[in-house]
């Protein structure tokens, strides 16, 4: 599940600031933690 969302955070990134971006998942819930979290960056 937590897949679904971070590409569709990816995408919404990428079609908000026009750039390419670069994300990483740093929890999960699916893997036992308490949420998702999620780390993004735009590429220089």
């Amino acid at each position: 599940m937590c897949w679904i969302t971070f590409g569709f955070a990816w995408g919404l990134f990428e079609g908000v600031f026009g750039k390419e971006v670069v994300g990483e998942e740093k929890k999960c819930v699916a893997k036992g933690d308490e949420k998702c979290v999620f780390e993004f960056r735009i590429v220089e």
